[in-house]
């Protein structure tokens, strides 16, 4: 036996020692999840992927801290603007109490990892975290797309050998950083592409940190380049990182601090040095003081959080706030009185206009010192001097409006030869000067007209011309932009009515037409169908609802869902042309005008389902909501998308409301009937939504019976002793060519028109209208941005061709009619039309 001196035995012991930990460190790294080394790439720009790790003796300790670091990157980010408070998050202990708070900013964990260290246990976390800000309706995103946590192979990771020291920065707690990673093709230059990687790197950075301005934040940045042109023959590959130390980003942060602060003390300053007198201009002075503290705030939050919960940032923000509130409350009573003024002001040219007849004018000032006097704290000790000295103003205003209005008489005198109606307006018996007033047509509500001289026009524009027509008198002109302050309080606070007194009847002289007449309803009335209307269809032609609805295999929806939802995201973020290629031609025309119905959000977009159509796939449903802030009306709607055979959206449309999709379920006929009639409702009510004249002009036969009928009310007679009904029903029937131009006109005149079908009845009709001919009974809803009833609907549909139906007849009328159409519920049905 070879006996080594004590020193070597020592130096062997250590060796073999060191040996053993390198094999053991490089197992280790060996098994190491890719994702700890290089950032998955996000399935799409909703999210990013933000990786942190921590130490602890314990292991749920370490994986708190961990989890605590990226929610307060997330925090940094949103500099304060949501409210945590119900979060038990502690900053100072990097530990999070709540997990739930992760819900509330939108962080969802995918992967950890765990590794055993002397002492201890260092955990790794990769989190998903949303791009959006929570707002308050913000629902957290739930992210499907999957990812999986594996090892080094994993194929949802980029596989690029960043510079190894710069992991050190990455994985650094005293660091924020982002690495930008790009391939080149030959011929870019190294300079060029090193820039763009370091802009694009910024910008991450200052997305991450949730901060806008660009130049100064860079100058506290650091950043380092790397290019490598041997690692593809193709290209080049180009690497690039930004970061900025915790200490530079409280410098940074301090420095944008002082500056708000310095601009508010300044204006606070100016205003405290000036007289009472020089005040009246320096309101703008104290908003924008208000606007610098607010800025200043967010950042004192952003400060708060580096430094432990330091609350001396937001007491210097608060005792200068109390500062400009003692200013702002001086300036209240000086708008006050700057307002007091204003209404006598308004009274005076009011006064002056009801003398001179100018009504208009008398209507809109008496309108709006009315309004202006509801927004001040004591309405009822304003008097106007010149006017009822012992009673406030409050008190006889009001009235006054009100018998001005009644005063106010329309009549009708007389039409041009070009078709135009001509009214007469008086008011106390006098021709007035000018007043402004719209009437409703076919077409809904009229634009505003103005009568000079005591004389208006009516332009009804399919020349014949109802019993009676409606005018209502303008008295509010809430677009009316002459005063900036006005427009402002009428956009914004509920307004005074007064339209019972503002609405005026006129009997009006009745010329008959050919192409759109007065209906003599004898029923039942004669349908003409002709061989041009059914093609040379003999028999059923089922189309593509022969097979039915088919489900769908998982692998297959998810290339629907996945293009969907690329959908989604452009709708969300306003660039529909980003996916102009998954649409045919008249499918983008329907999603374009679907976009364009006011502002559009996404409600809910997890509860889809798909099936498979013969070759087509239908994706249903995904909640919108469609705002119109002109009009301050919202619609929420379930859309329906449906993909061709190449995988492109072909059509789009409203789905049916539920209970109207039983009905049809229940119906009594084959699955393909309940399609067809299911898929024809969504169309038609779809057809109005988007304006989509094309589809109803293919839809209605060249001979269709269209017929709308509308109350007229009966003036009483007290000297004849006859009874006389106080309203009836009067019909006109239209030509497919005269209704449609109505309709166009109607289109073109409304923001928005929304169709709503609250009931459904479905029939067969009569025999001698062939098979497959259905009479639809519905209760109809319409709104649009100036006009909205309700009534019934009758259609009559032949499906011989189910995928293209046709309409014999279509009528509406506002209510049930005993005295003119003899049926059990006073509503067209079947029996009320037969063929030639």
């Amino acid at each position: 036996m070879i006996h080594l001196p004590y020193y070597l035995r020592i130096y062997m012991k250590r060796f073999i020692t060191f040996i053993l930990f390198v094999i053991i460190a490089l197992a280790i790294m060996a098994k190491r999840p890719r994702w700890i080394e290089c950032l998955p790439t996000p399935e799409n720009n909703t999210y990013y992927y933000d990786r942190s790790s921590a130490t602890a003796t314990e292991k749920n300790v370490a994986y708190e801290k961990a989890l605590a670091r990226v929610i307060q990157n997330r925090l940094m980010q949103l500099g304060g603007i949501a409210n945590f408070k119900d979060a038990s998050y502690s900053a100072m202990s990097g530990v999070s109490n709540n997990i739930e708070i992760e819900a509330k900013v939108g962080i969802k964990r995918v992967c950890e990892y765990e590794e055993q260290i002397e002492g201890g246990y260092r955990v790794f976390l990769l989190c998903r975290v949303t791009t959006q800000a929570p707002t308050e309706h913000w629902q957290p995103i739930d992210f499907d797309a999957p990812f999986r946590c594996g090892s080094h192979s994993s194929s949802d990771v980029i596989e690029v050998e960043y510079p190894s020291e710069w992991f050190q920065i990455l994985n650094n707690d005293q660091y924020s950083a982002v690495i930008k990673h790009e391939q080149y093709e030959k011929g870019i230059s190294q300079t060029e592409a090193l820039e763009s990687l370091v802009r694009l790197a910024q910008r991450e950075i200052r997305n991450k940190l949730g901060i806008d301005e660009i130049g100064l934040f860079n100058s506290y940045c650091e950043q380092k380049t790397h290019f490598n042109s041997t690692a593809r023959k193709s290209g080049s590959d180009g690497f690039a990182i930004v970061y900025i130390s915790n200490a530079n980003l409280k410098r940074y942060f301090k420095d944008i601090f002082d500056n708000y602060i310095d601009y508010a003390t300044d204006i606070i300053d100016q205003v405290e040095s000036m007289t009472d007198d020089g005040k009246y201009e320096y309101q703008n002075l104290i908003q924008d003081a208000k606007f610098q503290l607010n800025h200043a705030e967010v950042y004192a939050q952003k400060l708060a959080i580096l430094e432990n919960g330091d609350k001396s940032y937001s007491t210097k923000v608060n005792r200068l706030r109390k500062s400009i509130e003692k200013y702002a409350k001086d300036q209240s009573n000086i708008d006050i009185k700057i307002r007091i003024d204003k209404i006598h002001s308004f009274l005076n040219v009011a006064q002056k206009a009801l003398e001179a007849k100018k009504i208009d004018q008398a209507l809109k000032y008496y309108y709006w010192s009315n309004i202006l006097l509801n927004e001040l704290p004591n309405p009822d000790y304003v008097h106007f001097d010149d006017l009822h000295n012992s009673e406030p103003v409050s008190v006889w205003l009001p009235i006054t409006i009100q018998h001005i209005l009644d005063k106010l008489e329309v009549m009708y005198a007389g039409e041009t030869e070009e078709n135009i109606i001509l009214l007469h307006f008086t008011y106390n018996g006098q021709s007035v000067e000018s007043i402004q007033y719209k009437y409703f047509d076919l077409a809904g509500e009229s634009s505003l007209h103005t009568a000079k001289n005591g004389t208006g026009t009516v332009e009804w524009e399919d020349k014949t011309f109802p019993n009676s027509l409606r005018v209502d008198i303008e008295y509010m002109f809430t677009n009316d932009n002459t005063d900036s302050e006005m427009s402002d309080i009428l956009s914004k606070r509920k307004i005074l009515e007064y339209g019972k007194n503002a609405i005026k009847e006129v009997k009006i002289k009745q010329t008959d037409l050919n192409y759109l007449s007065t209906v003599n309803l004898n029923l039942p009335m004669s349908v003409q169908i002709t061989n041009t209307d059914r093609g040379i269809v003999s028999k059923i032609n089922e189309g593509k609802y022969e097979n039915g609805m088919q489900e769908l295999e998982q692998d297959v929806i998810n290339i629907y869902h996945t293009r969907l939802m690329n959908v989604c995201d452009a709708i969300q973020k306003k660039t529909p042309t980003r996916v102009r290629e998954l649409f045919t031609d008249e499918g983008y025309n329907l999603f374009q005008k679907l976009i364009q119905r006011g502002r559009v959000n996404i409600l809910d977009k997890n509860n889809i389902t798909y099936s498979l159509l013969d070759k087509n796939v239908v994706a249903r449903s995904i909640k919108m909501s469609f705002n119109f802030d002109s009009s301050k009306k919202q619609f929420i709607e379930n859309i329906v998308f449906e993909f061709d055979r190449h995988r492109k959206i072909c059509n789009v449309r409203y789905m049916a409301e539920e209970g109207i999709i039983q009905n049809i379920i229940k119906y009594k006929a084959s699955d393909q009937q309940k399609l067809a009639l299911m898929d024809f409702i969504e169309n038609y009510r779809t057809s109005f939504a988007l304006k989509d004249t094309n589809y109803l002009y293919a839809t209605f036969s060249d001979n269709a019976v269209i017929i709308t009928g509308r109350v007229v009310k009966q003036a009483s007679n007290k000297d004849v002793n006859i009874r006389i009904p106080n309203e009836y029903i009067t019909y006109t029937r239209h030509t497919k060519q005269s209704y449609l131009k109505n309709l166009n006109r109607i289109f073109n005149n409304n923001q928005f028109v929304n169709v709503d079908f609250p009931s459904l009845d479905i029939s067969y009709a009569p025999v001698d209208f062939g098979e497959n001919v259905y009479g639809i009974k519905l209760k109809q809803d319409w709104s649009s941005s100036t006009y909205g009833d309700s009534g019934y609907l009758y259609l009559l549909v032949d499906f011989n061709d189910y995928e293209n139906p046709i309409i014999y007849v279509r009528t509406w009328q506002p209510k049930p009619d005993f005295e003119n159409i003899k049926t059990q519920d006073g509503l067209f049905n079947d029996d009320c039309f037969s063929t030639y």
